[in-house]
């Protein structure tokens, strides 16, 4: 599944993919229950005509976000990809939706398991208002991870698993971040020591930007692991230490 460092490498392509402040003229999806909260003819109804300002990204998620405030949330879920732009529309094996922009480019999402989900939300904010803070971020201090961590008698890799505690991360990085922090995954979470806390939220840093780096991590040559848009596998595999 891809998490936070490879879905930050896939805005970061999709913002050098050409489709920045272009209007949206077609939608199309064939795996209606990948489109989370409309079906087909609402979602085209809902961004036809407007522009793609920006592309941002809210712990795992991909916001696509249009004038007037509208927004497309994608959750890639297991294997959902965003393919390099064509010029041609051709419906492929596991290509289910299909975005068309005033250059008459396509902007492609294919997922060989269909877990994926997109959905039209106006009020962001709101949206992810449970989700924990980002990792990167200044504001993500030795207070802030300890108290978003709390005295939780369950398991610390469980915890850090939680969106609600960090955002962003999965088992890839947690493994990591816990490895080089030198904490055992199966410590209960109000038994690490504050010292403890401060190595691993500085550990969870560094994994994720190694992660960023090394565009990412790919565990596998098959077509459902993780591909950057240009297709790149991710190179973060070499350098990983829990196992």
């Amino acid at each position: 599944m891809p998490e936070m460092p490879e879905v930050e490498t896939i805005r970061l392509e999709l913002l050098e993919s050409g489709f920045i402040n272009q209007k949206i003229v077609d939608f199309k999806c064939f795996w209606d229950n990948i489109l989370e909260n409309g079906n087909e003819m609402e979602f085209q109804s809902y961004i036809k005509d407007h522009k793609l300002i920006h592309i941002s990204r809210r712990a795992k998620y991909l916001v696509l976000n249009f004038e007037n405030s509208k927004n497309i949330v994608v959750h890639l879920r297991m294997t959902g990809q965003f393919t390099k732009p064509r010029q041609s529309y051709e419906k492929n094996k596991h290509e289910h939706v299909y975005m068309q922009f005033e250059d008459s480019s396509w902007l492609v999402y294919k997922d060989t398991r269909k877990f994926g989900k997109f959905r039209m939300v106006d009020d962001l904010e709101k949206y992810f208002q449970h989700i924990g803070p980002e990792p990167l971020e200044e504001s993500f201090s030795d207070s802030v991870f300890d108290l978003a961590l709390g005295k939780s008698k369950g398991n610390i890799k469980s915890r850090l698993l939680d969106q609600k505690i960090v955002a962003g991360l999965g088992n890839i990085y947690v493994d990591e971040a816990l490895f080089l922090a030198g904490v055992l995954p199966t410590r209960l979470v109000y038994k690490v020591t504050k010292k403890e806390r401060q190595l691993l939220r500085v550990a969870i840093q560094k994994v994720l930007q190694d992660g960023l780096d090394n565009m990412g991590t790919s565990l596998g040559t098959g077509e459902t692991n993780y591909l950057s848009v240009s297709g790149r596998r991710g190179k973060n595999q070499h350098d990983r230490k829990d196992f």
